[in-house]
């Protein structure tokens, strides 16, 4: 009999199931191939203990991926302190186009309201980052430095009362498409 576990899009579905999609135990025809000639544990068939264990890192694995998938803006990604940075960063950088209260102007969106969040909800934070850091400011695209232009998504998110958190929003793109941008504080 194999073994597989399903993570599932919810890590509280993680199941163990006949389907194959990571084998945790092959099909063995006889004892001695299932133990390799050492013998069974005492109270269960071989490698119990071993394959009960492999279902629970795995399990805990597949939690732990799909926490981090799922992490969305309203997970506090950025700091406070960071904000504030940021917040003297998009003054100089974009206020001149985008407006000291982020309401957008004649040539520039919005960075924040509904117009924003309907134009960028379902997205990533590291979509955004990488339109700022490579197209602004308009002036002088792709000037500004990854902390600046994180700093300054911090302060975006600010402003748009996402809260803050503990730890300040990467400067990395990869880990930034991992945090969804979501209009909506998702049901837990």
């Amino acid at each position: 009999m194999s073994t597989a576990v399903n993570c599932g899009a919810d890590p509280r579905s993680a199941r163990v199931s006949p389907e194959p999609l990571l084998l945790l135990k092959s099909d063995l025809s006889s004892p001695e191939q299932a133990d390799g000639g050492v013998g069974r544990g005492p109270g269960g068939p071989p490698h119990s203990f071993a394959m009960a264990s492999g279902l629970l890192l795995v399990a805990m694995l597949c939690s732990a991926f799909q926490d981090q998938k799922t992490s969305t803006v309203w997970n506090g990604v950025y700091t406070a302190e960071q904000a504030k940075r940021g917040a003297e960063l998009y003054a100089n950088n974009c206020a001149s186009c985008h407006g000291l209260a982020l309401s957008g102007g004649e040539s520039a969106p919005a960075l924040t309201g509904g117009e924003f969040l309907s134009n960028w909800s379902g997205l990533t934070l590291g979509d955004l980052f990488d339109r700022i850091r490579t197209s602004m400011p308009a002036d002088r695209p792709g000037t500004l430095t990854r902390e600046q232009t994180a700093g300054i998504l911090a302060h975006i998110l600010n402003v748009g009362q996402f809260p803050a958190g503990t730890a300040e929003l990467s400067t990395r793109t990869e880990i930034l498409k991992q945090i969804r941008i979501e209009a909506v504080k998702p049901e837990h």
